[in-house]
């Protein structure tokens, strides 16, 4: 009995591998049972219109699917082809055009950005000197964001590269992570300059046509072209309200980019494969490492024991899910939210895509989702914290304001008549802003934007609630020494003093 007992051992081993080896080769199906349950649920509770994800596995492209309408009014159904905005998930694809230009010698990550931009000039004389294109993608040049100087005026490429020398930093250079979508503006302005092509046309020839993404494009009329294709909405005091696309044409590298879950799934394939995509190469490996590298540390914060803290590398975010390496990140654009996510080790990816926008968590939420799912791992309760969360922060904000009105000062009066506050002012890299007087109101106009102002006190005027990008400025305006209202400030931009412009006609 003692001399079978090993080849008993070893049969029962053998019977435990086998069924191992079952479980962990379950379906699919059996694996993302319930999958739709929750993605309704989620969809309801958040109020997003419309929804659709792709995941890939083992270098298949395993589900393609759509959630919900794409348009409210007609109640067309999400399809895998319908196109969404994908935002901020453009960035990696800049960064991938500028992996296939150092593969071709072309430029260096380390070479400063002045060697290929001959007026390239930043604020700060150093930071001129030394700014890479290293620096760009990993948002560590100490710049503030400045959005608003990236909205759908008629500006160049190079109108905005001009503007860079009247932007002061919002923190030392390299020294801290600092999100800035006007860097991969001029990051993609430099392979233009590079490479002799537009950055659209670099991106069509060296990834979108290599990987047969035929449904990708760059601007919201090619997109209101094809048959199928997403709206854009946002919530508005509880009620999900159609909005206008945002075209960015100028700031395309930062987050142009519309596309659909088909297409997008092949982009998570090179990713997935080392560069490759049915057998071609779209980018060396030692390039794509250089991409997924992380460079600076981007967030410590650790709320739960899933996530750790992230690093940036060009145009991913790198950070861990329950144990496991991922790379990954969010878009939002007016209307829009998005997320693009793989687990390297793991040889899975996920997309979701969404048409409503203002820090929507769904996206984020859904990817976790099909993690816990296909790797076989408790599902987290995301959506309950979540909503936890934003209960948190709707209070804080709440109080905020309240805090804010103490300070008001009531019973004042502006100092002039209110036509002598009309005028144009103006600012070197935010350009202009018109103040009229219309009825018994103040009205200022940037750009496409109009809004009226409240007088709050003194000479502070606060913005109305609409348009939302311009909701809940104050405009303290300013006089010279002859008494005459000269400027006008605001506080544009988080992290540094406020904005200054000055105006430029004869009062009205």
């Amino acid at each position: 009995m003692a001399r079978r007992f090993p080849r008993l051992v070893a049969i029962f081993i053998l019977w435990s591998l086998v069924l191992l080896g079952s479980a962990a080769a379950a379906p699919t199906e059996d694996r993302l049972a319930g999958f739709d349950q929750y993605i309704a649920q989620v969809m309801k509770d958040w109020q997003v219109p419309g929804l659709a994800v792709a995941v890939v596995k083992d270098g298949k492209i395993i589900l393609t699917q759509g959630f919900g309408v794409s348009q409210v009014k007609t109640g067309q159904k999400v399809t895998p082809d319908t196109q969404f905005a994908i935002g901020s998930c453009t960035k990696a694809f800049t960064a991938t055009v500028l992996g296939t230009l150092v593969d071709d010698g072309k430029l260096n990550w380390d070479t400063p950005a002045r060697d290929h931009i001959p007026f390239f000039k930043m604020y700060d004389e150093y930071v001129t000197a030394h700014l890479t294109l290293r620096d760009m993608l990993t948002h560590r040049t100490g710049l503030a964001r400045y959005d608003s100087l990236l909205s759908d005026i008629p500006q160049t490429r190079k109108e905005i590269v001009d503007r860079l020398q009247y932007l002061e930093a919002s923190r030392g250079f390299r020294a801290a992570f600092g999100y800035s979508n006007i860097m991969y503006v001029v990051a993609g302005y430099l392979a233009e300059q590079v490479s002799g092509q537009t950055w659209e046309d670099l991106v069509r020839t060296r990834i979108l046509t290599p990987l047969n993404m035929k449904s990708t494009n760059f601007s919201p009329d090619e997109m209101q072209k094809a048959p199928d294709f997403a709206r854009p909405y946002r919530e508005e005091k509880g009620l999900v309200k159609q909005i206008p696309f945002a075209y960015i044409k100028a700031a395309g590298p930062a987050g142009s980019i519309n596309s659909n879950v088909r297409d997008m799934a092949n982009w998570l394939l090179v990713w997935l494969n080392k560069g490759q995509f049915n057998g071609k190469k779209i980018i060396t490996e030692k390039a794509l490492q250089d991409i997924i590298t992380p460079q600076v540390i981007a967030s410590g914060r650790m709320e739960y024991d899933e996530k750790s803290f992230s690093a940036y590398a060009f145009g991913w975010m790198v950070t861990t899910y329950q144990g496991r390496l991922m790379l990954t990140h969010e878009g939002e654009i007016d209307g829009f939210h998005s997320s693009v996510s793989f687990l390297p080790r793991d040889n899975l990816g996920v997309v979701v895509l969404v048409n409503k926008s203002d820090n929507c968590p769904v996206p984020g939420m859904v990817v976790f989702n099909v993690y816990d799912r296909l790797l076989g791992l408790p599902e987290a309760p995301w959506n309950q914290r979540i909503k936890q969360q934003f209960a948190q922060m709707q209070e804080a904000q709440a109080k905020l304001k309240s805090e804010k009105e103490k300070n008001r000062k009531t019973g004042t009066k502006p100092s002039h008549p209110l036509d002598a506050y009309g005028g144009i002012y103006a600012h070197p890299a935010y350009g202009f802003i018109t103040v009229i007087i219309e009825g018994d109101r103040l009205k200022v106009t940037t750009g496409d934007k109009s809004t009226f102002l409240t007088h709050y006190h003194y000479d502070v005027f606060e913005t109305a609630e609409e348009p939302l990008e311009l909701a809940g400025l104050r405009l303290t305006f300013h006089t010279d020494p002859a008494g005459d209202i000269a400027s006008v400030s605001a506080p544009l931009e988080h992290g540094i003093k406020d904005v200054v412009l000055t105006r430029i006609n004869e009062k009205k």
